[in-house]
């Protein structure tokens, strides 16, 4: 199985045994580094790291700097988004869009007001589906939210029908993470998805 290929924004240790039951997955990989699985170097070593690597501020610069006098829209958006995403600071972002306006002639207002609304429009997709999966695992599995409260303690209790059984972050998060899953791949009732899965 190649973990690259996952989506989860980050990494997912699974253990069975009842006493693993709740424990943090940062848990499991300080054991990992102390019984010499993994070294602390490994961790961010080059070769185990999949995908294009985080942009950064000297990058977002250099992609502003080769923008061409008649770049459009697209093009210097695109050298936004790559700014947001190295969440470079006041300094930085300043010279990126001097940068921009130097090659292009666009007016630095214009450019913070397209940096507003990619950070705007990020912010409502990530809200949408999130809203859109909570509310998808409330529907299917808890009764519209009427059989899952959040304790006091921050527990999770379940309604089964006939009593309240308390349930563990996880397992509420892998109906979550489930959800997900079906969502992104499209159709059928969820409850059919999660049961095909464990067949």
């Amino acid at each position: 199985m190649d973990a690259s290929a996952a989506d989860n924004g980050g990494f997912v240790y699974h253990c069975r045994h009842a006493h693993c039951t709740g424990l943090d997955r940062l848990f499991f990989l300080s054991r990992m580094l102390e019984s010499g699985w993994l070294k602390v170097d490994d961790l961010t070593a080059e070769e185990f790291l999949s995908g294009d690597p985080k942009p950064s501020y000297e990058s977002a610069l250099a992609a502003a700097n080769d923008l061409a006098a008649d770049a459009g829209p697209a093009d210097i958006e695109a050298v936004l988004i790559k700014t947001t995403v190295a969440r470079v600071n006041s300094l930085q972002l300043a010279a990126i869009l001097k940068a921009i306006k130097a090659k292009t002639g666009t007016p630095v207002g214009a450019l913070r007001d397209m940096l507003a609304e990619i950070a705007a429009r990020d912010t409502e997709q990530a809200q949408d589906e999130g809203l859109a999966i909570a509310r998808t695992v409330l529907r299917q599995f808890y009764a519209d939210g009427e059989h899952l409260v959040r304790a006091i303690d921050k527990s999770f209790w379940s309604y089964t029908g006939t009593h309240w059984r308390r349930l563990t972050d996880e397992q509420v998060f892998g109906k979550c993470l489930a959800a997900l899953i079906h969502q992104t791949a499209g159709g059928g009732p969820l409850s059919d998805f999660l049961y095909a899965r464990r067949a």
